[in-house]
């Protein structure tokens, strides 16, 4: 199937039916384009023919068929199955870093700490030490 022609069941589907010249518009290409891969789809069974007899003259329009909606029902099952998998890869991943995240917070705490307790204990050693050279400077 081509990208087009998945283009045209893909709009079908969100709807009843679609004239040529709205064929032609969602392509983006000419009428004659449009009417020659929906007739090689009709061909296919892919879609088929009815009346759009919305306007001042009927016109010949497509709508999907029964087997075109199998198609695509099957499409779209196979896309929600590949999103499925893709989240619960997405959320094994996600526990991954925040596990790793948990494991690098509590080692940074664990560095904070030992930090703390040489800056204090430096601390305490310099009050120490200027203590002492304040008595012996003093006398």
């Amino acid at each position: 199937m081509s990208p087009n022609e998945f283009s045209i069941l893909r709009v079908l589907a969100g709807g009843d039916h679609m004239t040529v010249r709205q064929v032609a518009e969602h392509l983006r290409n000419s009428e004659e384009y449009a009417k020659y891969i929906c007739v090689k789809m009709v061909n296919r069974g892919l879609l088929e023919e009815c009346v759009d007899d919305s306007g001042k003259k009927p016109r010949r329009a497509y709508r999907l068929t029964p087997r075109s909606w199998g198609i695509m029902a099957d499409i779209w099952r196979g896309m929600e199955g590949n999103l499925r998998r893709r989240v619960a890869r997405f959320r094994r991943v996600a526990g991954i870093i925040e596990e790793r995240a948990d494991r690098l917070g509590e080692a940074s705490l664990e560095v904070s700490a030992d930090r703390l307790g040489e800056m204090a204990s430096l601390d305490a050693s310099d009050e120490e030490g200027g203590a002492v050279g304040q008595q012996s400077g003093s006398r």
